[in-house]
């Protein structure tokens, strides 16, 4: 060991008995961050790897936690309910997850230039890279700083830890984050598609019984003269019935059902309860079985 390595100050989260962990851990979030090289040069990675993963833990967990709060009470994207549950069921399996598959990907794309290497060490660098993620408080725009400022953390740590080039640091990098981007689009495609599906699905159920409900009206209409029920009850409650459910202000796989009935005709209508989350098309089916069909972001339900 050198005298420049014996001199080298470890990082503040070594000394949290002694600071306190809230406070070792902005220290150590401060040193990595302001001095990179610095920061790594005095890690020991001969200490126990949980040190490194608590580390994480608290710093993501803390700063989505910050974020998911701003997200819900600035741009109301969430409710207070929702909000408690992601926090302490939905965000620590995801914090956890997420870093061993980070490590797990970084560890693929270094086999590539380096060969057979520990996961142990991997693990640390992503981990203690982790300090990065409190740019996730920062609304919009944190996303992007945090992967920026990731980027920079684990390039210097391959340099660091592995006596790799900078140049093949940054292609490790660089790989990683194509990875990355490329399950992501692959999953939101994903999202997507099931969601579109979920939405047909919704708008076929729909329509069926649209007119399964104006067929039981015009045969009602049939069998009494030509008239038709004054309520969905009359139909319901008849011997036989002519409906097996009410269907009025009834949500039913995402659409809201409206039956506008009289003696002398009905009008009735299927709006999703969600326009373009639960369905996109609006249906109404009048007197005589005329069915009319819009898309609900530029149909307005009468």
């Amino acid at each position: 060991m050198t005298e420049k390595e014996r001199t080298i100050e470890p990082i503040a989260w070594y000394q949290r008995n002694t600071l306190g962990v809230a406070r070792a851990v902005l220290e150590t979030v401060k040193q990595a961050l302001s001095d990179p090289r610095k920061f790594w040069s005095g890690l020991d990675r001969e200490r126990p790897v949980s040190e490194s993963i608590l580390f994480y833990m608290l710093v993501t967990f803390a700063s989505n936690t910050i974020g998911l709060f701003f997200d819900m009470f600035f741009q109301f994207q969430m409710v207070w309910p929702a909000y408690f549950f992601v926090v302490l069921f939905i965000l620590p399996i995801l914090v956890a997850v997420g870093l061993y598959v980070l490590a797990g990907l970084l560890y693929v794309c270094i086999l590539f230039f380096k060969g057979r290497t520990h996961f142990r060490e991997v693990l640390i660098i992503v981990a203690y890279a982790g300090a990065a993620n409190v740019f996730y408080v920062i609304p919009v725009w944190g996303p992007l700083l945090a992967a920026v400022a990731t980027g920079v953390l684990y390039a210097l740590g391959l340099m660091r830890f592995f006596q790799l080039k900078a140049w093949k640091s940054v292609v490790i990098v660089v790989l990683l984050f194509a990875l990355l981007f490329t399950i992501l689009a692959i999953t939101i495609n994903g999202i997507q598609q099931f969601a579109e599906n979920k939405m047909r699905v919704n708008e076929t159920l729909a329509e069926s019984t649209l007119k399964s409900i104006a067929l039981s009206l015009e045969k009602f209409s049939q069998e009494h003269a030509g008239t038709y029920p004054k309520d969905e009850l009359e139909m319901r409650y008849a011997q036989p019935a002519y409906l097996d459910r009410t269907y009025n202000n009834e949500n039913i796989q995402g659409y809201i059902f409206a039956l506008n009935l009289s003696m002398s005709g009905y009008e009735i209508l299927a709006a999703p309860m969600e326009c373009a989350v639960t369905g996109f098309e609006v249906y109404r089916i009048k007197t005589g079985g005329l069915l009319e069909q819009g898309n609900c972001t530029s149909v307005k339900p009468k």
